[in-house]
């Protein structure tokens, strides 16, 4: 899981958002991430959470 806020972004347009990924991966390998761009004032634990599940709901698909 990685949060990246504001000027973090290092792209001076998304200064007002943030963005929070998470990897998938393909036997013990990262395939890819998934994410959401989203505010700076947001609910943060739903947000985490949910990108969380999602990418080991990914990961567990891709390994079925």
């Amino acid at each position: 899981m990685k949060i990246a806020i504001g000027s973090e972004l290092g792209i001076p347009s998304m200064r007002d958002f943030t963005v929070i990924t998470s990897s998938y991966v393909a036997r013990d390998s990262t395939v890819g991430f998934l994410g959401i761009i989203g505010p700076i004032r947001m609910e943060y634990d739903r947000v985490i959470s949910t990108v969380g599940y999602l990418g080991r709901l990914v990961s567990q698909r891709i390994n079925a």
